[in-house]
C-alpha cells in the first residue's frame, strides 16, 4: 500500500493523464459513430437514441474527471521527477511487468489478429490455449481439453441461447 502523499499525488496525476488520452481517443472513436436516432431523423428525443450519444457522454466525463484529478494532483506536489522515470523504467524489468505485457500482446492479438480472420470458436479456443500454456496453467491435455470446452460452450451459450451475433 501507497503511504507516502506525496508519491500518492504522482499516481493520481499519472491516472489523470491517462484519462485524459484514453479519454480523447475514444471520444474521437465515438464521434465517428452515427448520430440520427433509431428511427434514422433527428426527430424530437431521438438524437438521445443514436449509438454514437453514450459513448460521447461517458468519455468526455473521463476527460472531466481525468482533469480534475491532473490538476488536483499538481496542486498537491504531485509533479514527476527524473528519478520517478527511472523507477518506472526499473518496474518495467520485473518478471511481473513482463507478465503483464505478454498478457496484453496476446489479447492485441486475440482482437485484431484472430477474431476477424478465423471462427469465434476457433479464435478463442487458441486465445485460452495460448494463454494457459504461457502461465503454466496445468499439463498439456487439461489445458486443450478446458479451452475446447470453455471456447465451444461459450459459442453455444452466445451464439445460439442468447443469439448474440458473435464475429
Amino acid at each position: 500500500m501507497i503511504q507516502n502523499k506525496k508519491t500518492l499525488r504522482k499516481a493520481d496525476f499519472i491516472t489523470g493523464l491517462l484519462l485524459i488520452l484514453g479519454g480523447g481517443f475514444f471520444l474521437y472513436e465515438s464521434l465517428k459513430m452515427p448520430w440520427k436516432g433509431l428511427s434514422g431523423t433527428f426527430e424530437e428525443g431521438e438524437f438521445f437514441t443514436a449509438p454514437g450519444f453514450l459513448p460521447v457522454v461517458v468519455t468526455s466525463i473521463l476527460i472531466i474527471l481525468g482533469a480534475c484529478l491532473t490538476i488536483s494532483a499538481l496542486r498537491e506536489g504531485g509533479r514527476l521527477t527524473r528519478d520517478d522515470f527511472k523507477k518506472v523504467i526499473a518496474a518495467f524489468k520485473t518478471v511481473e511487468s513482463k507478465r503483464l505485457v505478454v498478457m496484453a500482446l496476446i489479447i492485441v492479438f486475440y482482437v485484431f489478429g484472430l477474431i476477424s480472420r478465423v471462427h469465434f470458436t476457433l479464435a478463442t479456443f487458441l486465445y485460452l490455449a495460448i494463454f494457459m500454456f504461457l502461465f503454466k496453467a496445468g499439463s498439456w491435455y487439461k489445458v486443450l481439453l478446458i479451452a475446447g470446452l470453455t471456447a465451444v460452450v461459450i459459442s453455444y451459450v452466445f451464439g445460439n441461447l442468447m443469439q448474440i451475433p458473435l464475429p
